[in-house]
């Protein structure tokens, strides 16, 4: 939900990290977007606080790349039906 229209931003969170130990943390990975996806928020700082969080667990390395569409942008502002949005946040080498 958008901290600033307070209207719902929605989509998909796609991330790569380097684990020497071979785990497979997706249930975690998981759990941390949900966490921080249901807070008042903007997309920005969510993606970089899930890249945060999950960047000591897997060894520092990560990329998190947010796709979302945003209500605000169909429903005020440009109007723009189908446009979405994508940020991006590496942590690591």
């Amino acid at each position: 939900m958008c901290e600033h229209h307070f209207l719902p931003f929605y989509g998909f969170f796609h991330t790569g990290y380097y684990c020497a130990e071979g785990y497979n943390h997706k249930s975690l990975m998981n759990s941390i977007v949900h966490f921080y996806g249901f807070k008042l928020q903007v997309h920005e700082r969510m993606t970089r606080q899930i890249a945060e969080t999950l960047s000591p667990l897997v060894g520092g390395d990560v990329i998190v790349v947010a796709e979302a569409g945003h209500t605000c942008m169909i429903s005020r502002g440009i109007e723009k039906f189908g446009s979405s949005t994508a940020t991006i946040a590496v942590l690591g080498q």
